[in-house]
């Protein structure tokens, strides 16, 4: 289980002093396992920082985050525990991808620091994984800037899912990429929500996608929690006037479940 209860979180205004800005205030909800949920709004209403106190990289002004029992704080001795739990999956996939390491190694990585994995099974689990997101074995022997950008966001998803984590943070993952890979990505991850059984808080800033993706909706504005539905079929599920601003400008509505 995956448990936020009231974090809030403000920043300076910088070295002079003056008021903080508040980015999140008190938001609560639980995700159990297996289960996937949608976070969206617009750039700049705290997803994102949201994520990071998730994750154990900021620190929160005040609340309580939690998985499976395991308190989330923002030490770097407590990180190795956490991310056996949870494993982020973030816009920047070239940047989250070592560019003088080979894809090989990029996949491997985390297996290595969690799993004991004899040098024998090691090619044998990296095939393993780039056929779980439908990737070729050739690919092993490239570098991060040889792929394209929808090949790198399918390696990064096949490298957090190696350590069969308990949920998954996917930050904008499918963000400012072409429309159709973005498509083949989604399908994607359906079949992979079908497969693997790890839960995900999947942010995004698109009504439509979160629709195809899970079935509970978190909407966020200023850093609040405006709506939450459970079983989010269409638009006619939500009742806030955000919410139906959110849908008319999705690019993704006509996506179906």
């Amino acid at each position: 289980m995956l448990k936020v209860e009231g974090v809030s979180k403000s920043y300076g205004s910088g070295l002079w002093g003056g008021p903080r800005s508040q980015v999140l205030n008190n938001i609560t909800f639980t995700l159990e396992q297996g289960e996937w949920a949608a976070l969206i709004g617009e750039s700049g209403c705290g997803k994102s920082t949201l994520a990071r106190l998730i994750l154990g990289l900021e620190e929160r002004d005040g609340g309580k985050i939690t998985c499976s029992g395991l308190a989330v704080a923002n030490k770097p001795r407590h990180r190795k525990a956490l991310y056996r739990l949870l494993q982020p999956v973030f816009q920047n996939s070239a940047g989250c991808l070592n560019p003088r390491m080979r894809i090989k190694e990029c996949l491997l990585e985390p297996l290595r620091n969690f799993e004991s994995i004899g040098a024998g099974a090691e090619q044998k689990e990296a095939e393993k994984l780039l056929a779980m997101v439908e990737l070729p074995p050739h690919i092993l022997r490239h570098y991060p800037h040889e792929l394209s950008g929808g090949q790198q966001r399918r390696v990064c998803i096949a490298r957090a899912l190696s350590i069969k984590p308990r949920f998954l943070i996917m930050d904008e993952a499918l963000a400012g990429i072409d429309a159709t890979i973005t498509g083949s990505i989604l399908m994607l991850l359906k079949a992979l929500q079908r497969d693997v059984g790890c839960g995900c808080l999947f942010i995004t800033h698109d009504l439509g996608m979160a629709l195809y993706m899970a079935p509970k909706i978190l909407v966020m504005r200023g850093g609040q929690i405006v709506e939450t539905v459970p079983i989010a079929r269409s638009a006619g599920d939500f009742v806030h006037p955000y919410s139906k601003q959110l849908f008319r400008s999705s690019t993704l509505s006509c996506l179906k479940k």
